[in-house]
């Protein structure tokens, strides 16, 4: 059978490269922002911007949809674990590990090898997914891609790609792979500015 062209933004295999567990931690997006954040959404720290959760405790570090960012300059946290709507305060899990490992879909439908993909790395669709951000319709969950038409070996592109996901339902040489990759501009990653 071969890939399903099946949308869903960055689902965390929730191990690190070294096979260590990812780490998840709590943000938040303030009430002033009006774009939802998907499930699965890759998003990034707002500058100088904490918010207090409903609950009352520590303020939360402030975070945007990676729609409102440009792919191959922003770092980036990692995906949200849970929708936020519009217009509201919501609290996110986000795996902002570095070394975290997910799977997103390549938006080509031209058939692919990881010969040709692998250990290259390539930008991610963001600003062009906030039309496209419910996945399969209604689900609620990101539309987020890997653009096929970035990968290559350069430095400043958003992920790594580390390897084809390994499933029958995700044969080497398909069209919509789905691939395993490591977020290469990360927040946290030595070398980074500071936000």
């Amino acid at each position: 059978m071969a890939t399903q062209n099946l949308v869903c933004g960055l689902r965390p295999l929730m191990q690190g490269i070294q096979g260590n567990p990812s780490r998840v931690a709590a943000y938040a997006k303030p009430a002033s922002d009006t774009n939802p954040i998907y499930m699965f959404d890759l998003v990034m720290r707002v500058s100088a911007t904490s918010v207090q959760p409903p609950e009352g405790g520590n303020p939360l570090l402030g975070i945007q949809g990676g729609n409102k960012g440009t792919a191959g300059t922003g770092l980036w946290l990692g995906p949200s674990l849970n929708y936020g709507a519009a217009s509201t305060l919501t609290v996110h899990s986000v795996v902002d590990d570095p070394d975290a490992i997910f799977l997103v879909q390549s938006d080509s439908s031209s058939a692919q090898t990881i010969a040709s993909l692998g250990t290259k790395n390539a930008n991610l669709n963001v600003s062009g997914a906030a039309n496209a951000q419910l996945g399969p319709i209604g689900n609620l969950q990101s539309g987020m891609t890997l653009k096929s038409s970035t990968v290559a070996t350069t430095a400043g592109l958003d992920v790594r790609i580390l390897n084809l996901w390994d499933s029958p339902f995700n044969p080497d040489n398909a069209k919509y792979p789905i691939l395993e990759v490591n977020i290469v501009l990360h927040q946290f990653k030595g070398q980074s500015v500071g936000v």
